[in-house]
Parts: structure tokens; C-alpha cells; sequence
């Protein structure tokens, strides 16, 4: 037994129901492992899944390397993240618990700092801008003279 933020697992009480004859194994796996796997979930598959399956999850992936083609394991996904937007899909709240690096807007920028700055000039037509901004998927386009920016072209006016 340890200490968990994650919510609706390690409760101090066992259901009824529960058969832990018919448990193989258990998987432990820690609170920050489980919440960035979710958003993981979230994001590049599309699964908008609680701090529990992510955990799950993890725990299916630490035991990759001990499973073989005759294996068969339950990943049971029992809820949605609408739960947890104000927790593991909170950036600030994951920042304050260390699980995930805190960024300053330095560190932002600097992150950046390779990419080039999409931008027209006085010269361009309206035509060419939304062109660029339907190409690089952006809504706003900054328009840059010589000396500095002189407009923003915006989506929506």
C-alpha cells in the first residue's frame, strides 16, 4: 500500500463482488505515469479516457516485454476524461504535482526560436496572406514592413 492521488483505484475497501482468485497479477504503477498516459491516450489516439485507464494502460505497456503471443489481457477503460479536465487535462494542476516540466515563456519562446515567422508585406494581396494562412493553418498573419510590424490579417476580420 502507498500513497495515490489517482482517483477511483486504491480505495480502502473491497467490493463484494471483487474475485481476486481470478487475478494473475497485479501492476503498479505511479500517479504521473497514469495521468501522462491518458493525455498520451487523449492525443494521439483520440481516447478522451480517464486518469484510470491511463494508468491501465501504462501498466499494460511496463508489461509488454513479459507478454507473448499466447497472452491475453483485460485493459478496461470504464470512464471519459470530462471527469478530469480540471486535473490530469490541466496543465497547471500536472505542473503542480511535477507532473509535467514547468515551462516558463522563455522557455517557450526559445523552443520556438527555429521555426520562421509567417508573415506578408504591404506588397501582398489579401489573396496571397489567406493563402498562406490556409497553408500553415494559422488564423492570424502578421504584415511586416522594413522597419517592423505594420497590421495583423485576421480569419475572422
Amino acid at each position: 500500500v502507498h500513497p495515490y492521488i489517482s482517483e477511483g483505484f486504491g480505495e480502502d475497501f473491497v467490493p463484494e463482488n471483487y474475485d481476486m482468485s481470478v487475478i494473475d497479477h497485479f501492476e503498479q504503477v505511479t500517479d504521473k505515469d497514469g495521468a501522462v498516459m491518458a493525455r498520451r491516450l487523449a492525443k494521439e489516439e483520440g481516447l478522451f479516457c480517464g486518469y484510470s485507464a491511463g494508468s491501465c494502460f501504462q501498466g499494460l505497456l511496463q508489461l509488454k516485454d513479459k507478454l507473448d503471443e499466447n497472452s491475453v489481457v483485460v485493459c478496461v477503460f470504464h470512464d471519459h476524461g470530462s471527469r478530469y479536465v480540471g486535473k490530469v487535462y490541466n496543465d497547471q494542476w500536472m505542473m503542480e504535482r511535477g507532473f509535467l516540466e514547468v515551462k516558463t515563456f522563455r522557455d517557450i519562446v526559445s523552443g520556438r526560436a527555429h521555426n520562421k515567422l509567417i508573415n506578408v508585406n504591404p506588397s501582398h494581396t489579401v489573396a496571397e496572406a489567406v493563402a498562406l494562412m490556409k497553408k500553415y493553418d494559422i488564423e492570424h498573419i502578421p504584415v511586416m514592413n522594413g522597419s517592423g510590424p505594420a497590421g495583423a490579417i485576421s480569419e475572422g476580420g
